[in-house]
C-alpha cells in the first residue's frame, strides 16, 4: 500500500457474515426521479406552506408576553408544571365514578372478612408447623 492510499476496513454485520448487496439508486437517479414526478402545483404548495409557517413564527414571536407586576421579579413559569399537574389531577378526579355508600360498606366488610379468613388459615398452618417441628426436634 502506498502512502497516498488509506486503509478502509470492510464492514461486516454483527454475526460476522456479509450482508447481501442491495441494489440502491444513486443520489443523482433519485433526484431525477423526484424531479420527473414533481409537478408545478407541488412546488407552489411547498412554497405556500413555508410562507405560512414563517408567518406563524413571526406572529408567535410578536405575541411573546411582556412581564408585568410580580412576574418582573419572580419567574412565574416555574410554577406552570405544578399548575398543570393540579389541573390534570382535578380533571381525572371528576371522571371517577365513585361507589355509593352501600357499595363502600359492603366492600369494606368483604375485605375485613377475607383478612380474618386468611389470617386464620395462616395462623393454623403456623401452629401446625410449630407442633410438627417441636415433635421432630
Amino acid at each position: 500500500m502506498s502512502t497516498n492510499e488509506t486503509y478502509t476496513p470492510k464492514r461486516r454485520s454483527s454475526s460476522g457474515k456479509r450482508r447481501p448487496a442491495v441494489a440502491t439508486q444513486t443520489a443523482a437517479e433519485e433526484t431525477v426521479q423526484q424531479a420527473s414526478t414533481t409537478t408545478e402545483a407541488d412546488v407552489i404548495e411547498v412554497v405556500d406552506r413555508n410562507a405560512t409557517r414563517a408567518a406563524e413564527r413571526k406572529a408567535a414571536k410578536a405575541q411573546k408576553e411582556k412581564k408585568t407586576g410580580i412576574s418582573k421579579v419572580v419567574d412565574t413559569k416555574r410554577f406552570d408544571g405544578v399548575q398543570r399537574f393540579y389541573n390534570d389531577t382535578m380533571s381525572e378526579i371528576r371522571k371517577v365514578i365513585w361507589p355509593t355508600r352501600e357499595q363502600t360498606i359492603n366492600l369494606t366488610l368483604l375485605v375485613i372478612a377475607l383478612a380474618v379468613v386468611v389470617g386464620t388459615i395462616l395462623g393454623g398452618l403456623d401452629w401446625t408447623m410449630l407442633r410438627i417441628f417441636e415433635a421432630i426436634g
